[in-house]
């Protein structure tokens, strides 16, 4: 889930490991538990994501 930031805060990954994320900081993460506890507080805000710049470009062998 792509994330942003709406104020400074620091959540503790796994229960131990300590990181910030300061205001206006856009993240992804995979952390479903980091991911509901910001919004649900007010920390953070969904964010979309363009897919189309995410997506890489296919490349196909010509036919011969």
């Amino acid at each position: 889930m792509h994330l942003k930031a709406k104020q400074e805060f620091t959540y503790f990954l796994r229960g131990v490991e300590p990181v910030t994320f300061a205001k206006g900081d856009e993240f992804e993460t995979d952390d479903q538990e980091l991911a509901e506890v910001a919004q649900r507080e007010g920390w953070a805000a969904a964010v979309a994501v363009d897919q189309e710049i995410q997506q890489k470009p296919v490349r196909r062998k010509a036919k011969e």
